[in-house]
């Protein structure tokens, strides 16, 4: 993984949500070794619970309810 210039905010939108398990964990250890080396800050938007639990130092959940406005 490479970027030209250091990012102050690296943002990770479901990176992995196309891709078979192997590549994926392969592709996670990639982006959490480059988070980390380089001291980057990343917003990591997934539904795998497990990788948020797993790289994320802190998170939140969002979920459909089901008498929000939005959703009627």
């Amino acid at each position: 993984m490479a970027t030209l210039k250091r990012p102050e905010l690296l943002l990770l939108d479901e990176h992995t949500a196309a891709l078979d398990p192997k590549t994926s964990v392969a592709l996670m250890e990639l982006t959490d070794d480059f988070v980390s080396k380089d001291h980057l800050t990343a917003l990591m938007i997934t539904h795998h619970m497990e990788d948020a639990l797993k790289y994320g130092n802190r998170f939140d959940c969002y979920e459909r309810r089901p008498n929000h406005p939005r959703f009627e």
